[in-house]
């Protein structure tokens, strides 16, 4: 079953998006996959499309398979699981630049004191 669309809502990319989505991990589509059905060619325009309609609390989920929309609460405890590594990862990797940078900040203060 697909999702009701109310195109006062949304773009034209969003229902094109929407429109090749269905509901649940086995009809994940990959990214290349959507852009050629969209006829899209920048993977970057459908990446922002699908963040605008998270916004817009549409529950679209994503994994290594691709895009879905949830269709139940296992689905959507993977995706959790899948993107909370990821974002832990990326926490800590940011920390540690910062680190870094605070670290040669210094050093050129102390540099330039001297």
């Amino acid at each position: 079953m697909k999702p009701t669309i109310s195109p006062n809502e949304l773009t034209e990319l969003e229902i094109r998006v929407l429109q090749n989505l269905d509901y649940g991990f086995s009809t994940a589509i990959l990214l290349k996959t959507l852009c050629d059905r969209v006829h899209v060619k920048e993977e970057r325009k459908i990446r922002l499309a699908i963040e605008s309609l998270r916004i817009k609390l549409w529950p679209i989920l994503s994994g290594d398979t691709g895009y879905f929309i949830c269709n139940s609460r296992e689905e959507r405890d993977a995706f959790y699981a899948y993107h909370r590594k990821e974002l832990i990862t990326r926490y800590h990797m940011v920390k540690r630049v910062l680190k870094a940078c605070d670290a040669k900040l210094d050093r050129v203060v102390q540099i330039k004191m001297m």
